[in-house]
């Protein structure tokens, strides 16, 4: 049949599901679902129907079994292997002694077309590599995850292999106790051998002859001498990688013997090996090159040798001292909890640099034109940092509790010949840092959080769209300038006192938890809702600058302010496109409710505030940032005065007319608030009938629709007259908590709706 016929019509099949058979597909769409299965998958279809079996039993679906994760057993294998004798990969798990013996001593075998072989734990290692050559003729591959060698007839192996290019044996562990014998000398004859790894080698000779072989890992050997291991390797002089880390036998006379017998070495990994310090070695290929845990000091003459190295690796070595400076191809460096003090590292092509735990390491000087990121962590006496990086977008120097921000050169002013293109800075839990200075015209996130001694911070950066201050347990003074901003949330800083903040397209500013907040200075013409919850010590000065820094102010929440005076809401007053105001759990009164409703004397001169001395101006659209004179006022952070009254307009300081509803100073209607539509006024004891009385007034808040009373001591007759008053305009009205509250009260709130209902 063929698959690209078109398929019957509907009718053909049944529309009910219960009527279907799996027989009416297609033999052609049965073997391409089997060619999407696993192997334990496709034993198990092939057990469902005859007709299945026939589409499984295709020669194609067997060339690969991979039985590592199933317990299939052994008398399973080989009747799939004398069913399909054609197989080309086998994989095989835990292997035990008496399934070894009978997979080897099998009929089925030579298995002449398999190709590649795998086990997960073999136990009789030798007899299988004895006679690799006899039962897998056409092996390509072959791989042992853990071997065991402890049954074996000889003391001696040999594989001889005509077509093997891969050999990859493990190491198993044995338990302590039981005897072991692995041999004296391990011969491999295979002329197409490429690719040899054998780990924790227990021979003491390893005799190599493979002419081909490129790519040798004989990691943890235990090749008896210096001399065994020059003797292996004498013979390949096509290797390319080279493992012989974790041994005692390599040394400093068998790198040199190295150099000149395998000259085209481009992988060297030493790692573990103590008495390595490369002196006399040069590679002139050597690209990548991995010393970790190497004790002694490398030789730094050898290492300037090493022209082409790209990659280098000393994680937890004893070099204290790294000077590298003519290496044009460096592009990856490790030296994670190694022991150096200082770094020099000058390379055009340096992309990567790890230097997590150098718990000594004291400074760092590092040049590259293609670095992009770089992330340092807990390097506790770090106290210099130079970095010539034109390309840097992310700087992350966390947990260094000596660095200071004099000694960061690049760091904290973003010189433009240092860090010029910095997006991301991160100085997280630098306890060092008592102040900071930032100036750039791109970076866009700066984390300083857990600098728990930081005290002081001007950030000047217009495209800074993300600023992280959690756990600045001592921030006092705060400095921000900033195009990107359209939210910001201050509310981790409890010791905040003063903040300077120029932000041109901020619409929201959370304060809540600012408990020691006392005066700011905002430029911030496009915010409209400022959240100063638990602000417990704000002072006139703050109120005072909104009309003039934040005239498109819309919310602002005042609760749980306890210091409010009637002179801080009656600056309110000047903030014409305020709609909502939250006063809950504050001590107000009549006076303060008076000084915010009550119309302002027609005529009134109304000034902006000056500037605090301490404020400092900031150019965020320069990327610089510039302090102040004391006591003198930035021109940019600098309102206008706005006249009032006389029929004339108003017109401000400079002569210039000043358009109705325009964000200054003046601005506001002179019935104070006229705008407002939701009042909070919650747990407010000290709202009695004497400060509700404006509200039984149609003509103050005429457009009020929220009003909150929770727990306000009311009589019955004020709350009668607010409501009878606000009833038609209001939409939520809360009175939970209230002694005045009746059902006469409720009667008058739902009767118009009541009498609707009934008609």
């Amino acid at each position: 049949m063929n698959v690209d016929a078109p398929a019957p019509a509907p009718a053909a099949v049944a529309a009910d599901d219960d009527d279907f058979y799996w027989e009416q597909l297609p033999s052609e769409l049965v073997a391409h679902l089997f060619s999407c299965l696993k192997f334990t998958d496709l034993c198990a279809a092939a057990r469902v129907c005859r007709q299945w079996r026939e589409v499984s039993a295709h020669e194609e679906f067997w060339k690969v079994m991979d039985v590592a994760d199933k317990e299939v057993p052994m008398a399973t294998v080989l009747a799939l292997c004398t069913r399909f004798p054609l197989v080309e990969g086998l994989q095989l798990g835990v292997v035990p002694m008496s399934d070894a013996r009978a997979f080897f001593d099998s009929p089925v075998m030579p298995l002449a077309h398999l190709t590649a072989l795998s086990f997960g734990v073999l136990e009789n290692t030798h007899a299988l590599l004895a006679a690799i050559h006899t039962n897998f003729p056409q092996l390509l591959t072959l791989e042992i995850a853990s071997a065991d060698f402890r049954h074996k007839p000889s003391t001696n192996l040999t594989v001889n292999h005509r077509r093997l290019k891969r050999l990859r044996v493990g190491h198993r562990a044995v338990p302590v106790g039981v005897p072991i014998s692995y041999g004296d000398r391990l011969t491999l004859t295979c002329p197409a051998l490429t690719h040899l790894a054998l780990d924790a080698m227990e021979h003491t000779r390893l005799d190599l002859r493979t002419p081909e072989l490129r790519h040798l890992e004989i990691p943890n050997h235990k090749l008896a001498s210096a001399v065994q291991l020059r003797e292996a390797l004498a013979g390949c002089a096509q290797l390319v990688s080279l493992d012989v880390s974790r041994s005692a036998a390599t040394t400093n006379e068998t790198l040199r013997d190295l150099d000149g017998s395998c000259p085209v070495v481009a992988e060297l990994n030493i790692s573990g090996c103590i008495n390595i310090t490369l002196e006399g070695v040069e590679f002139s290929n050597l690209r990548r090159l991995r010393a970790a845990r190497c004790f002694s000091p490398l030789c730094q003459t050898a290492l300037q040798s090493f022209s082409a190295l790209e990659e280098l690796v000393l994680d937890e070595s004893g070099t204290q001292t790294l000077e590298v400076t003519t290496l044009r191809r460096l592009r990856s460096v490790s030296l994670r909890g190694c022991r150096l003090t200082a770094l020099k590292l000058w390379s055009p092509e340096l992309v990567s640099l790890r230097l997590d735990e150098c718990h000594a390491l004291v400074s760092v000087d590092v040049r590259s034109a293609a670095a992009k990121s770089f992330e340092w962590r807990h390097l506790i006496e770090l106290a210099t940092v130079q970095l010539s990086c034109p390309n840097m977008e992310y700087l992350a120097l966390e947990d260094c509790d000596a660095l200071k921000p004099e000694e960061c050169g690049a760091l904290t002013g973003l010189d433009p010949l240092g860090l010029p293109l910095l997006r991301r800075l991160s100085l997280q839990g630098c306890e060092g840092f008592e102040s900071v200075t930032v100036a750039s015209d791109t970076l866009e996130e700066l984390d300083v959080g857990r600098c728990r001694l930081l005290r002081r911070a001007c950030v000047a950066a217009r495209a800074l769209c993300k600023l992280q201050l959690a756990e600045c347990d001592s921030l006092c003074e705060l400095s921000l300038a900033s195009e990107a901003f359209r939210s910001l949330h201050l509310g981790t800083c409890a010791r905040l006192e003063r903040l300077t903040l120029t932000a041109p397209h901020l619409h929201s500013l959370d304060l809540t938890g600012c408990g020691a907040l006392r005066a700011a200075a905002l430029t911030c013409p496009a915010l409209t809702a400022a959240d100063c919850t638990f602000c417990l010590s704000l002072e006139e000065e703050f109120f005072l600058s909104l009309p003039t820094g934040a005239p498109s102010l819309a919310y602002l929440s005042l609760a749980s302010c306890p210091g409010l005076q009637p002179r801080h809401l009656a600056a309110l007053r000047r903030l014409p496109k305020l709609t909502s105001l939250d006063l809950s759990y504050t001590y107000i009164t009549a006076e303060h409710l008076a000084a915010a409703i009550s119309p302002a004397p027609d005529g009134e001169e109304q000034v902006a505030p000056p500037t605090p001395p301490w404020v400092v101006g900031i150019s965020c659209f320069r990327g610089q940032a510039v302090a102040a004179v004391p006591g003198a006022t930035p021109r940019a952070l600098q309102a206008p005065r706005v006249r009032r009254g006389g029929g004339r307009g108003r017109t401000d300081d400079r002569g210039a007319p000043v358009p109705e509803g325009a964000g200054s100073a003046g601005a506001a209607s002179t019935a104070g608030l006229m705008g407002l539509r939701a009042l909070h006024l919650a747990v407010c004891k000290g709202v009695d009938d004497a400060a509700a009385r404006p509200l039984t007034d149609p003509r103050v808040l005429p457009h009020l629709e929220d009003l909150d009373l929770t727990h306000v001591p009311l009589s019955r007759g004020v709350l009668r007259q607010v409501v009878a008053v606000r009833a038609g305009a209001l939409r939520d009205l809360t009175l939970s908590g209230c002694p005045g509250v009746s059902g006469e009260l409720a009667s008058l709130l739902l009767g118009e709706n009541a009498g609707e209902e009934r008609a």
